[in-house]
Parts: structure tokens; C-alpha cells; sequence
């Protein structure tokens, strides 16, 4: 599995669900695949439902159940339409979705995709109100793919403070526009340290202060990324293409010899020796 690990993060990005078939296919054992998947999820696939109530939905490991993937708008596991079991979360999870398509209409514009999926916290653990999920984002284009991911952690609150931590990830693949037998695909990954903050609450409005924190920490790291993305790989790839298609430059000895004697002859340590070999 390490050995996977590290051949999928020098692999592109793009071809990411090809790569992991052929991993589970060949190598790897369900749970196994299963770790893998959880690690790589990026980038997303899209659900389309043309069911009353339905919106399209990403597909991840935190709404797959069995071999299905349960929409965070109307609580169904499709490709069969079946009936979630009701989470606790449910309505937080409804609100919170309610905001993010607001967020990623504004970022994204209204042809983007984004779901949030709320944990249920495991039977019998005193969670004291903690819980988890992930923010997903995708917008596919002609000129491009973007697919973020912002895996996070709610804590206890504590009097008037509650603790927060959010870890992202986001891949982007650029489709640049070339001629019929030229087919071009750049693509990258980029990841952020875990971001861990303690804010303000009302226990009173909990919830809404939970969207209120989660989404001023999530804006924040996206405009960082997206600034990563935009001064530092994007100028840098441009850098190495352009180096690439530079002709490399000839070397012409002098005098016609070799290159070798060429750097000899022209040495200052030669040229003294020969002339006081001259004088003697």
C-alpha cells in the first residue's frame, strides 16, 4: 500500500480513477481500497439524479453507503433511490448545504457543484456535541477542471469557545486549447496544513455559529490556495514549458578541435606553461 501511496502522488492528478482500478484490480485487498479512496478523493464524481427534489451531488467516501451514495439534498442513496436512515445531524447538515451553494454561486458561478456531508457520531460515544464532515466543491469546464476538498473537525463547546480544525485539499487540471492532433493536459494537486482555531459561540445559536466559523476558516484557506495556484505553480509550469521548447545551445570549440582540447588551449595554466616552455 505505501508503494501505491507513492506512485498516485507522482502520477497526474487527472488520471487519478484510472490509476486507482488498476490498483484495486491488481493490488489491493477492499479495506485497503477503501483507506486509499479516503485519502484520494479528488477529483470528484458528479451524481445526476432526474428525480423531483434532486440536485446534482458529489460523491465521496463521507456519503457512500455500500455501494451507493446518499444525496445531501433529500437524503436518498442512489443509484436506487432508497431512504437514508434520518442522522442527527440532518438538519445542520441541510442548512449548511442551503449556505454552500450560496458560497460556491458567488465563487464558482452557478454551473459549479457543492455538497456537505455531515459524520453521525458513532453510537455510544459522548461526543459532548462534536461532530465532523467535508466541504466539496467541483466546476468542470471546457478549459478545465477544479475540485476542492475541506475535511473538518468541530469540537466541544466550551463555555464561550469551540474549537475547529480544517484540513484541504484541492486539484486542478488545465485543458488548454490546441489543435486536433495535439492533445494537452497539465494537471496539479495542492494541499494545506490542518488549520486549528478556537472562536466564539453562542449556545443559544450554535448552529449558526458553527456555518459562521467553519465558512470565514474555509474562505480563508481557498483564497490562499487559489493564490498558490496563481503566483507560484501556474508561473512556474509556464517557466518550464518555455525552457522545454528554448533549442539547446551549440558549443563550438575554437580552431575546429575537439571540444575537450578546445577548453585546454584555451586555458590561462596552459597558455603559461607553453610560453615559458618557449622561453626556455
Amino acid at each position: 500500500m505505501d508503494a501505491a501511496q507513492l506512485l498516485l502522488r507522482d502520477l497526474p492528478p487527472a488520471d487519478f480513477a484510472s490509476n486507482m482500478e488498476h490498483f484495486e484490480s491488481f493490488f489491493l485487498n477492499d479495506e485497503a481500497a477503501a483507506a486509499m479512496r479516503n485519502q484520494y478523493q479528488l477529483p470528484f464524481v458528479v451524481m445526476d439524479v432526474a428525480e423531483p427534489g434532486e440536485r446534482p451531488f458529489l460523491c465521496c467516501q463521507a456519503n457512500r453507503v455500500l455501494d451507493k451514495h446518499r444525496s445531501p439534498w433529500t437524503n436518498k442513496c442512489w443509484p436506487y433511490g432508497q431512504e437514508a436512515n434520518e442522522s442527527s445531524l440532518r438538519g445542520l447538515e441541510r442548512m449548511m448545504n442551503e449556505v454552500w451553494d450560496s458560497y460556491k454561486n458567488l465563487y464558482y458561478g452557478s454551473e459549479s457543484i457543492g455538497s456537505v456531508y455531515l459524520v453521525e457520531p458513532k453510537e455510544g460515544d459522548d461526543n459532548g456535541g462534536s461532530f465532523s464532515g467535508v466541504f466539496c466543491i467541483h466546476k468542470d469546464t471546457d478549459a478545465g477542471i477544479w475540485s476542492g476538498i475541506h475535511q473538518f473537525q468541530v469540537g466541544s463547546p466550551d463555555d464561550d469557545l469551540c474549537s475547529y480544525r480544517v484540513e484541504s485539499s484541492v486539484v486542478m487540471i488545465v485543458k488548454p486549447k490546441t489543435d486536433e492532433a495535439t492533445q494537452l493536459t497539465f494537471s496539479g494537486a495542492l494541499s494545506k496544513e490542518p488549520v486549528t482555531k478556537e472562536m466564539k459561540v453562542q449556545k443559544a445559536y450554535l448552529q449558526s455559529n458553527h456555518i459562521e466559523n467553519l465558512g470565514t476558516i474555509i474562505e480563508e484557506i481557498e483564497m490562499e490556495l487559489r493564490s498558490n495556484f496563481e503566483t507560484v505553480c501556474i508561473p512556474k509550469t509556464q517557466t518550464v514549458i518555455v525552457d522545454m521548447q528554448k533549442e539547446p545551445t551549440k558549443f563550438k570549440p575554437p580552431g575546429g578541435v575537439n571540444p575537450l582540447m578546445g577548453m585546454m588551449m584555451n586555458s590561462d595554466m596552459l597558455k603559461k606553461r607553453l610560453a615559458k616552455q618557449t622561453q626556455e
